[in-house]
């Protein structure tokens, strides 16, 4: 049997170029010119939260008027900006004069005299989409996309609960297998993005929420946890429900609700960091660091967290990391998940006691111990 060539996208890649596509759900404004340098504030597009849904007013049949005559009774002109309740028309009946007020809040948009109705377009709230990175802006070509290029560090996560965010990057524990207390979270964390080492309890969530955190990176989140972050019921085997469906990628969205953002790098339960995922994180205390879904990174196909610098240009394109001697990997498989060693040799093929062959490799662990894994049970976390 020949020899597979197994490759993975490593889950931590230093100074390699980014691709970051900002889209807007519905048709909007550009706001940057192509060329234009970008921070990660620096709001790019600007786009409807909703669709308007006009509302008819049926002002002949309130008025009593005859067709042909209701734009005469307007109180304002067409393009006009009503509130919900201000009069928009109105004709004498006698003494006294009657009134039609609106309905919503929005524009006078058109009036149909053969049926005697005005149409009201509400007022809907504009989004304005920030960048969330340092880069440049290298396409623009409709309404709804900018994309732009960045340089910096990629630390791939395994899901993104929440919006995506950005924030100076606050590392608040020395370690990654330790979790964060409630009061490590302080004035200093408002708007940033935390790291917070194994994992964050569901009341050191709700403190980071009402002081106003923009997100936290852990190693792995308990079922508990998960409530508090996704508002779930209270139900203990409902939030343990949730943790399977997230284990296994079966959700959709990705929670924007959440009041807090939280990238997890490991999976469910209580699995500390890898290490040398932390260790990254934490030589990047201050510098500006982006949580994003796989599908605002081009190429990608996890979410991650990215740390990128003002005026950094160029970068490596990432590459795909042979499993191959030399490389550092973590283990996968619920029994060792999160469990970090190097590998020693090319993969081999493993003839297990059912008789069924499988590729594995031999993973050398920090305590020196070594065992062969199988390759679907492995990822990549940093080149040789």
């Amino acid at each position: 049997m020949e020899k597979p060539l197994v490759k993975q996208m490593p889950a931590l890649s230093r100074e390699v170029a980014l691709i970051v596509e900002r889209r807007a759900g519905l048709p909007g404004e550009v706001r940057v010119p192509v060329g234009a340098r970008v921070e990660p504030s620096t709001v790019v597009l600007s786009a409807p939260s909703s669709v308007p849904r006009p509302v008819t007013v049926h002002v002949a049949r309130e008025l009593g008027l005859s067709s042909g005559v209701v734009r005469r009774h307007l109180t304002r002109p067409l393009g006009s900006q009503v509130s919900a309740g201000e009069p928009i028309a109105s004709a004498r009946r006698g003494l006294r004069t009657a009134q039609v007020t609106a309905p919503i809040t929005g524009q006078l948009a058109e009036v149909d005299e053969q049926l005697g109705t005005v149409t009201i377009t509400p007022a809907v709230a504009s989004i304005d989409y920030a960048a969330l990175v340092h880069g440049e802006v290298i396409e623009a070509d409709d309404s709804q996309r900018v994309v732009i290029k960045a340089s910096g560090d990629r630390i791939a996560g395994a899901v993104l609960l929440g919006k995506e965010v950005c924030g100076p990057l606050r590392v608040l524990t020395d370690r990654p297998d330790r979790e964060l207390p409630p009061d490590a979270i302080d004035e200093r964390c408002r708007g940033a993005v935390v790291v917070a080492g194994m994992t964050v309890s569901s009341a050191a969530l709700r403190r980071m929420a009402s002081l106003g955190v923009a997100g936290v990176v852990v190693g792995s989140l308990s079922a508990t946890s998960i409530q508090a972050v996704l508002g779930i019921s209270s139900s203990e085997a409902q939030a343990d429900r949730w943790a399977a469906r997230l284990r296994h990628g079966s959700w959709s969205g990705g929670f924007t609700e959440a009041p807090v953002s939280v990238l997890v790098t490991e999976g469910f339960g209580r699995w500390p960091m890898a290490r040398p995922l932390f260790d990254s994180l934490a030589t990047h205390e201050g510098h500006d660091a982006a949580l994003l879904f796989a599908t605002s990174i081009r190429g990608e196909t996890r979410p991650a967290c990215l740390i990128t610098r003002a005026g950094a240009t160029g970068g490596r394109e990432a590459a795909p990391v042979p499993v191959r001697d030399g490389v550092r990997v973590r283990l996968t498989d619920p029994g060792r998940l999160g469990q970090v060693g190097v590998c020693r040799g090319d993969p081999v093929l493993d003839l297990r006691l059912d008789g069924v062959a499988r590729w594995a490799v031999a993973v050398e662990f920090d305590n020196g111990a070594r065992r062969l894994v199988p390759l679907a049970n492995l990822d990549v976390l940093t080149a040789p």
